[in-house]
Parts: C-alpha cells; sequence; structure tokens
C-alpha cells in the first residue's frame, strides 16, 4: 500500500452497462495527467447486485485501504458510456 497525501485521491470505477461489468480502483495525483490503475475486477454473469459490494470491499482490502479512503468515483450504468457516465469527488 502506497500511503495517500492530500493530492492523492482514491479512484473507484464501476462499469455495469454490458453482460459483463468490472471495477477499477485507482489513484489520481491532483495536476497530474496519468492515473494509477491499482487494480481491475471483473463482474461475470449480468449478477453485479450480489458481487458489487463484496467485491469492492475485498479489492480496498487488497490494497491496505477501506471505503473511507476514497475520493472519488465514477459510474457506467447504461450502454452508451458517453451519455450512462456518472462522477462524483467525495468530501
Amino acid at each position: 500500500m502506497r500511503a495517500l497525501n492530500d493530492a492523492m485521491k482514491l479512484l473507484l470505477a464501476v462499469d455495469t452497462s454490458g453482460k459483463n461489468g468490472s471495477l477499477a480502483l485507482a489513484r489520481v495525483t491532483a495536476g497530474e495527467r496519468a492515473v494509477d490503475v491499482l487494480e481491475v475486477v471483473p463482474l461475470t454473469g449480468g449478477a453485479f447486485s450480489a458481487q458489487l459490494v463484496p467485491q469492492i470491499a475485498a479489492v480496498l482490502e487488497r490494497h491496505g485501504h477501506t471505503k473511507n479512503d476514497l475520493g472519488a468515483f465514477a459510474v457506467a450504468n447504461v450502454r452508451d458510456r458517453l451519455l450512462g457516465c456518472a462522477w462524483a469527488w467525495l468530501p
């Protein structure tokens, strides 16, 4: 685990727009264009609701973080990702 500082945020991205989805955990640093993707986890079979919370908890734990460390999230939940993408910075 790399410690987070004030310039860094953890980003949780979730895609449930197709038959198979995914979630990703990334580290974003203020003022930098690059994103450090820590892990991508596939979500298979279309039963995303049963997998999502346990998979998020597991990926955070594997990288030494908790939900309180999340600084932003992004979600794509329709087939047209440009129209169905939402994101937010957390306080």
